[in-house]
């Protein structure tokens, strides 16, 4: 006889498996340019082409063109970062620009630079904010960018395709492999471990559960000791350039130039879910919202469907004002039976986790464990495939820490 799991599991394949044809929607835009990026915050996704930087309040129902502010003709948007109620832009060709409105007016921001015009990444946290130039370099600002520091000793990256924070290290990755330094620092550490060949040329970084993943030349991998040792989470694609990736929880999404795939168990299992897309059309970049998954073709054509086509409940913005503290509230309804829902505040930019323990102490379920922007917020708990009994969520952000109680009841 099937255990309640068993058929909670076979109920997910199938609504999967019959979700994998549904259908892409193409949204208005921007679809006029060579298309580079895609970036969230809050509930608004940015768009960077090398016609210039785009945002959509709407799902992408409609883009708007946010040039305003830009110098010269040239300007192709290759990265967004956000903290601090400040939005970075790193135009390649234009410079490093600074928006605090959200991206309708743009500053130049050159500080002690003299080679800041083609800026390729950018990083940040509510401290630090990180960028390349066109001499290759990395350097930092704690002051808004008034006075860069480089980092230039050690095995650097030179000239990274991607730059992430997590706690105090920042990450990068270039045609060289995998990198570390300390915030703050200027040496930097190179770890490729048993990367080899193509597999050291890494396209993009993420960092979710508890794990370092690069999309590279030659397949996915993933790291939980600092590229000490790799894990290639799809033999299949060991071969193929993986260009892009985005990581909810345990599903991971990873773009190529001729498909689209998920793994909704953490790299265990993938399927392909480029069916209604636009045939042999490279991914450039992906990114999700409460509702949504937004892919960018190479074109720069974004196209979007529901997150519940995959099975994945999103986690919902309730208000974009900036709360004072973090907080995690207690569940309602509690007692619950399947689903219950779990409010809290970010106050800040940064790594938000709320993982779930049964009363052993055992990990059973991590609802949000990705990058927030500050608001407030919502996620569902769908205890269906759980014995009734007490669990324990905790919360933590930054130097925040909380833990509460909750009793399903079947």
């Amino acid at each position: 006889m099937k255990t309640a799991k068993q058929i909670l599991l076979l109920v997910l394949l199938l609504t999967f498996a019959n979700n994998i044809y549904a259908q892409w929607t193409i949204t208005l835009g921007p679809g006029t340019a060579n298309g580079n990026t895609l970036y969230r915050v809050g509930e608004t996704i940015y768009a960077g082409t090398d016609a210039g930087a785009y945002k959509s309040t709407n799902n992408g129902d409609n883009w708007i063109l946010i040039n305003n502010g830009f110098i010269g003709s040239s300007h192709g948007v290759r990265d967004f970062a956000y903290t601090n109620q400040k939005l970075w832009c790193a135009a390649f060709g234009s410079g490093l620009y600074f928006s605090t409105d959200n991206g309708n007016n743009w500053n130049r921001e050159y500080g002690n630079l003299t080679n800041g015009t083609s800026v390729k990444v950018t990083a940040s946290n509510s401290q630090y904010v990180y960028r390349n130039d066109n001499s290759g370099w990395i350097h930092w600002t704690t002051n808004n960018g008034s006075n860069w520091t480089i980092m230039s000793q050690g095995n650097y990256p030179y000239g990274p395709n991607s730059l992430i924070i997590n706690d105090n290290l920042l990450y990068a990755g270039d045609y060289d492999g995998f990198h570390w330094s300390i915030l703050g620092g200027t040496s930097w550490t190179r770890v490729n471990g048993n990367l080899t060949g193509d597999a050291i040329r890494i396209n993009k970084l993420k960092y979710a559960n508890n794990k370092i993943y690069i999309a590279t030349r030659a397949g996915i991998w993933s790291s939980t000791n600092t590229g000490i040792n790799w894990t290639n989470l799809n033999l299949a694609l060991s071969t193929v350039a993986i260009n892009t990736l985005s990581v909810l929880d345990q599903n991971i999404f990873i773009g190529t130039s001729d498909n689209l795939y998920l793994s909704i168990n953490d790299g265990n299992n993938w399927n392909s879910i480029y069916l209604g897309l636009p045939t042999s059309t490279t991914i450039t970049s992906i990114a999700y919202n409460s509702n949504y998954l937004f892919v960018m073709l190479q074109t720069g054509i974004v196209y979007r469907r529901p997150l519940s086509d995959f099975g994945i409940i999103g986690i919902q913005s309730i208000s974009s004002e900036v709360p004072d503290n973090y907080h995690l509230s207690q569940n309602y309804p509690n007692p619950f039976n399947p689903t219950t829902n779990i409010n809290f505040n970010v106050p800040k930019s940064g790594f938000v986790k709320i993982t779930v323990y049964d009363i052993n102490g055992r990990e059973i379920s991590m609802p949000v464990n990705q990058e927030m922007t500050p608001g407030s917020y919502k996620v569902d708990f769908d205890g269906s495939s759980l014995s009734s009994g007490i669990y324990y969520y905790t919360m933590t952000g930054g130097d925040f820490a909380e833990t509460k109680k909750m009793m399903l009841v079947k």
